[in-house]
């Protein structure tokens, strides 16, 4: 299953718990912020592929049947707003917080120590089955974005 919902304030994906559907968005995902000339997105292809592939491998645990639902808001000039939620239990995100600094190198925290590199703030709720990223609009080499 894929789903997705263009407006002129952003766009919304459902897809089922698939890592191809996740490659192949994050794909969409940089072709259409070109398309819409919001800029290359900086960052945010890489941490939206990184969120959505957290919600499939460990939110709904690679169960086909359970969906992700991801977001992007780009009404707000000055940043991006990205918001992923699975149908899993969530996570104890609070060792995410506690890290005096979340290192790549550790297998585990890979992916959140880059989304937290790139992201202006991370928020959770659902117990971390949703999580909601801000993260800075760069425009493209162009100039338009």
């Amino acid at each position: 299953m894929f789903q997705m919902v263009l407006t002129d304030k952003g766009v919304t994906l459902t897809c089922s718990s698939e890592l191809v559907l996740v490659d192949f968005f994050s794909h969409v995902l940089t072709d259409l912020l070109a398309y819409m000339r919001l800029g290359d997105g900086g960052a945010t292809p890489i941490v939206a592929r990184e969120l959505m592939r957290n919600a499939v491998i460990h939110g709904n645990a690679g169960d086909k049947r359970r969906s992700v639902v991801f977001s992007l808001d780009w009404s707000n000039g000055a940043c991006f707003a990205i918001t992923v939620c699975d149908e899993g239990g969530g996570f104890d995100y609070g060792m995410l917080e506690a890290a005096e600094e979340l290192d790549a190198r550790h297998a585990q925290r890979k992916g959140y120590a880059l989304i937290y590199e790139c992201a202006q703030s991370v928020d959770f709720e659902r117990n971390g089955a949703t999580v909601r990223v801000s993260l800075a609009r760069v425009p493209d080499c162009r100039g338009e974005g």
